[in-house]
């Protein structure tokens, strides 16, 4: 499984990029925030997601990991193809994205080309809590140390809110917001981290 690609940018071909790696032409569609960075004659660096299918193998290309991640999580969501996910990715950027989906924002999404109302909806049902729950798991395996006590979950959802790649500015005024919107967590609660980011992502 091919996950990275480092060499020199041979061709553009409207989304496809061929970079050359020792020698060997790897046929690549890019983002369009990987394309925007790409220049030809010149070495570049990308992030690599791999589709093996029965007649083909066919490369996707990314800025980072952050940016493959989203690519693959909405992979997951069924009726979202590999050009679809693409498409989204391209169209907006990773905070939008994420802000949408985590808030429930239908709208922002149907309002991507190539998304319809069913799509939209699908997106959000499917990946809310994921999304939410991707903040919990990267905090946990990171070197962040996390308390599940409902008195630090706003602390450790501001943690989570900036993983996802949000300025600290932003998430410490969507954590005040919740706070002042009088949201309140059980004390039983499995996953007060990700709960606290979901209804966060509202105000960011």
């Amino acid at each position: 499984m091919i996950a990275r690609l480092r060499g020199e940018i041979v061709g553009v071909n409207g989304s496809q990029v061929t970079i050359d790696v020792s020698g060997v032409g790897y046929l690549v569609a890019c983002s369009a925030q990987a394309l925007s960075d790409l220049v030809v004659g010149k070495e570049a660096t990308l992030t690599i997601h791999t589709e093996v299918r029965e007649d083909a193998l066919q490369l996707y290309g990314f800025v980072g990991t952050l940016e493959r991640e989203l690519f693959q999580l909405l992979l997951q969501v069924k009726g979202v193809g590999a050009r679809i996910a693409l498409d989204v990715i391209s169209q907006i950027d990773r905070g939008e994205l994420l802000r949408a989906i985590g808030a429930g924002e239908v709208h922002k999404l149907q309002s991507l080309k190539g998304i319809g109302k069913k799509t939209a909806e699908r997106i959000v049902l499917e990946l809310k809590d994921k999304v939410a729950g991707r903040v919990t798991d990267s905090l946990l395996g990171g070197s962040i140390e996390v308390s599940r006590t409902v008195e630090t979950a706003f602390d450790d959802a501001l943690e989570g809110l900036q993983a996802l790649g949000f300025p600290r500015k932003e998430a410490l005024l969507a954590i005040d917001r919740l706070k002042k919107a009088g949201f309140s967590l059980s004390p039983k609660s499995r996953d007060p981290i990700g709960e606290v980011v979901k209804e966060a992502l509202r105000y960011v």
